[in-house]
């Protein structure tokens, strides 16, 4: 497989992503609101492929884009709320043999716009479970594979309040993955591995308050 270094700076602001969104989480806690999200989302994935054997020729790093899932989200906060915790549940696919499933515990600090209250921007961090299935449909002769991995990444979007319970949102965010898998097939010495080292995605969606 072929190893994406990054800076030191980037890991460094990751590593202290479960801090944040902890600390986040008892500052949305303590506004005592409980809100409902449905959002489709749309996901743009980093591969990288390498064949062996019969599969020789599969090489190089590609985007692979899936088809647009829905996800569903509950959150701690209020529509009024200076921050949120949001637990999301989100899953896509592609081609019909790619599936990736997102489990996110996530942190969002809204900032309001004084010439427009009901516009509010947002920034937030995530941390979470992420799975990649494979069906054997993948390529002609591959048995499928599947890996389930920690996920974290970073998010901003903005949302409109069309009332005291109601909002709209659209949201982007960028995840690192590291889902690895491979592809074996009956003849000797022929795989394919697999990697999603990272996915960034579009969603857009309703919230509403309880």
């Amino acid at each position: 497989m072929k190893i994406r270094y990054r800076s030191m700076l980037l890991r460094i602001i990751f590593c202290a992503l479960p801090v944040g969104v902890g600390v986040g989480a008892s500052a949305a806690w303590a506004e005592s609101g409980v809100v409902m999200s449905l959002m489709a989302q749309q996901q743009d994935l980093s591969v990288s492929e390498t064949g062996y054997g019969l599969y020789a020729a599969l090489r190089g790093d590609s985007h692979l884009k899936t088809d647009t899932g829905l996800g569903i989200g509950i959150g701690f906060g209020t529509l009024k709320g200076n921050s949120r915790v949001l637990i999301e549940l989100t899953s896509v696919e592609a081609d019909n043999v790619v599936d990736v499933g997102l489990y996110v515990l996530g942190w969002e600090r809204f900032f309001p716009l004084q010439a427009h209250e009901s516009i509010r921007p947002f920034i937030g961090a995530s941390v979470g479970l992420g799975t990649f299935d494979v069906a054997d449909g993948y390529a002609l002769g591959a048995r499928g594979d599947d890996d389930s991995r920690f996920i974290y990444g970073i998010s901003a979007g903005a949302q409109y309040r069309l009332n005291e319970t109601l909002a709209l949102e659209i949201r982007g965010r960028y995840l690192q993955t590291d889902l690895n898998v491979s592809l074996e097939s009956a003849a000797i010495g022929s795989r394919i591995d697999l990697s999603v080292d990272e996915a960034t995605s579009l969603s857009a969606g309703v919230s509403w308050q309880f």
